[in-house]
């Protein structure tokens, strides 16, 4: 009998919240989201990165990912300039203070990463990796 207690997408799924929930409150406390921390990762990344490409590296909707620009434009973390070779798209870059605040968040996101890994040996982590990316690649080749 099928039981959803074992369901590996089910246990992945509430265990993937408990984590994205604590991680969203280290965030918090420095002003910032885990959703603004990724988008001024790729920004700060890819100085010049285009909206719609953004959106592609956070696998988000551009209407999802237009809300979070302005949101993060008008805090002055970041600012947009039309692309000279397409008046239509946006490239996006970081300011001073997302500068700042990205030196801020990158050593608490090396040492969220390092806590919540302790005593997971590194084949252990590459283990998870694969048969995560396994499963990705199961649910898209097997759609119901």
């Amino acid at each position: 009998m099928f039981k959803l207690d074992d369901c590996v997408y089910y246990m992945a799924t509430l265990g993937l919240k408990k984590v994205t929930d604590t991680y969203n409150k280290t965030f918090i406390k420095y002003g910032a989201t885990r959703v603004q921390w990724i988008a001024l990762y790729y920004i700060k990344k890819s100085q010049g990165i285009r909206q719609m490409d953004l959106a592609d590296m956070m696998e988000s909707q551009e209407t999802t990912i237009a809300r979070l620009i302005n949101r993060m434009e008008k805090n002055r973390l970041i600012e947009k300039q039309h692309d000279p070779q397409d008046g239509r798209a946006v490239k996006l870059y970081c300011t001073d203070q997302g500068n700042e605040l990205f030196k801020e968040l990158l050593p608490v996101c090396k040492n969220f990463f390092k806590n919540i890994t302790t005593d997971i040996s590194k084949e252990d982590l590459d283990t998870f990796k694969n048969v995560l990316d396994k499963l990705v690649e199961n649910s898209m080749n097997h759609l119901i």
